[in-house]
């Protein structure tokens, strides 16, 4: 379902679709002025991830190998360039 949301903005003219995209959980108020207000200096057109809180974990794999893993914790906001989305 999330693909073809893409498919169809990819599909509109580049001037109308979105430039930003915004996870919130179901409980969270979006300052929608002050957010596009502190978004201003980045550019849509470059790869963002904005926002939220991310935490490192030591991965295990069943052949014997670790590695580092980020990841992205819950409870925050997390803004995506259309650049980012669409890459």
């Amino acid at each position: 379902m999330r693909e073809s949301r893409i498919r169809q903005q990819q599909a509109i003219n580049p001037s109308k679709r979105h430039k930003w995209y915004v996870l919130v959980g179901c409980d969270t108020y979006v300052n929608v002025p002050h957010l596009l207000k502190q978004l201003e200096p980045y550019n849509f057109t470059q790869p963002y991830f904005i926002g939220g809180s991310v935490g490192e974990q030591m991965c295990y794999h069943k052949n014997g190998t670790t590695y580092k893993s980020l990841f992205v914790g819950g409870n925050t906001a997390h803004v995506l360039s259309a650049a980012l989305v669409e890459a």
